[in-house]
């Protein structure tokens, strides 16, 4: 009996697969980018237009990234979803763009979201986040006021602010207890609570760390009086 012999044959598939050698891609190591975008404010009224400038840079040496050509943002309503997602041509590593608050704007904290198509290689938390408040204008209840009696502060030193409280009638409310946030870009650098003396007024202390790389800074004061956030 003869035996049997099977025969193969084996055809092999590609589907549009498109080779690049490796002297055509830059080392990811060597090429990782960073966004930072400067807003015109951090508070802004229902109906403001928001205006930014934005940086893209080599992760390296901080110099403008030669690789992205586009950078794109997001703005995110306080809810979390969406709001719109635009995109602007970078040149020379920076691009500019704007965006307008609807008159009828929800009040609350937004979050303005930055990122290249190169930088999604990685997770989003490369990307560049931040917040931005718009506040509904209402009739206030209560009179306050913070002054920065320095002109500036620089990286490690010790910063302060006056705070002033008064109710309608201009009369110091005494012996009062509020919260105050002290920002530094993105990131919050303490939260505590103060207490006005009896003549209505706090000072407000915080030190600001010793590699300060950004001159984006904000003082955050809330109170609850009369059963109203303010």
């Amino acid at each position: 009996m003869k035996p049997i012999v099977y025969q193969y044959t084996l055809f092999a598939f590609f589907y549009g697969l498109t080779l690049v050698s490796s002297a055509q891609l830059p080392d990811y190591a060597e090429a990782k980018e960073k966004i930072y975008v400067h807003t015109s404010h951090v508070f802004f009224k229902q109906g403001e237009t928001v205006y930014f400038k934005i940086y893209v840079v080599s992760a390296k040496d901080q110099r403008p990234s030669p690789i992205s050509k586009t950078v794109y943002v997001e703005f995110i309503n306080p809810a979390g979803n969406i709001l719109n997602k635009l995109n602007y041509k970078v040149e020379n590593g920076s691009a500019e763009g704007s965006y307008e608050l609807g008159v009828d704007a929800v009040g609350g904290v937004y979050k303005l979201k930055a990122y290249t198509t190169w930088m999604k290689n990685e997770n989003e938390s490369t990307f560049f986040t931040k917040e931005i408040t718009v506040q509904k204008v209402i009739a206030p209840r209560v009179l306050m006021k913070l002054d920065f009696p320095e002109k500036g502060y620089g990286a490690g030193s010790e910063g302060y602010a006056d705070f002033s409280m008064r109710n309608l009638s201009d009369q110091p409310i005494k012996f009062f207890t509020g919260k105050f946030t002290v920002s530094i870009g993105s990131e919050t650098l303490i939260a505590d609570n103060f207490e006005t003396d009896h003549e209505g007024k706090a000072k407000i202390k915080f030190r600001l760390p010793a590699d300060l790389k950004t001159n984006d800074g904000l003082v955050n004061v809330v109170v609850n009086y009369d059963s109203y956030t303010e």
